[in-house]
């Protein structure tokens, strides 16, 4: 295959951070990133790993949009990037599952009901936001796919046999964190 496609068409994309509004009336940030040209695209929802909403982040979510999704990526850290393991624990525990949830919650139906989308949805997590992606593949029925590179699929173990949603979990053969019986599982 060659490096560059002439036929594939790469879109011109804007991105840039937004505010979100939560049903308790509070405000979080996302980063948002989409096609320029009209007509309606598919949506993904990203989710970072502990390290916030990075360059790295930001720059996947243009990738996307440049291949034609619509993609926000609701910042679960409130702007606040860690630059060690200690301070992205911090910024962990900090997080709470259940604000976490709520925030990406917010986003995906902010995203599905963008007049520029087509209403289909898929989840893309990153570390720990891979487990949020199995939360959201097992919770969320209108959510059309999820992919979680990395992250903890334990406490859905029990709801995965009645998930509807397509779920592609991807782990390196080493990974550190997390023990080949609990994949095996």
């Amino acid at each position: 295959m060659p490096i560059y496609d002439s036929s594939h068409i790469e879109y011109t994309i804007d991105s840039g951070f937004v505010r979100l509004n939560l049903d308790n009336g509070e405000q979080i940030p996302a980063y948002w990133a989409y096609p320029q040209l009209g007509g309606k695209y598919p949506a993904i929802a990203l989710l970072h790993d502990w390290w916030g909403v990075t360059a790295v982040v930001r720059r996947l979510a243009d990738s996307f949009a440049q291949g034609g999704y619509y993609v926000i990526v609701p910042d679960l850290f409130d702007e606040r990037i860690a630059e060690t393991p200690k301070d992205a624990i911090a910024l962990v525990e900090g997080l709470g599952e259940r604000n976490g949830l709520a925030r990406i919650y917010a986003a995906i139906d902010v995203v599905e009901q963008h007049h520029q989308t087509n209403r289909t949805t898929a989840v893309i997590g990153l570390g720990m936001g891979g487990s949020f992606a199995f939360d959201m593949a097992v919770d969320r029925g209108d959510v059309e796919a999820a992919v979680a590179f990395g992250g903890f699929p334990q406490r859905n173990f029990g709801r995965f046999k009645t998930c509807k949603t397509p779920l592609l979990a991807l782990y390196g053969k080493q990974d550190p964190h997390i023990a080949p019986p609990v994949l095996e599982r």
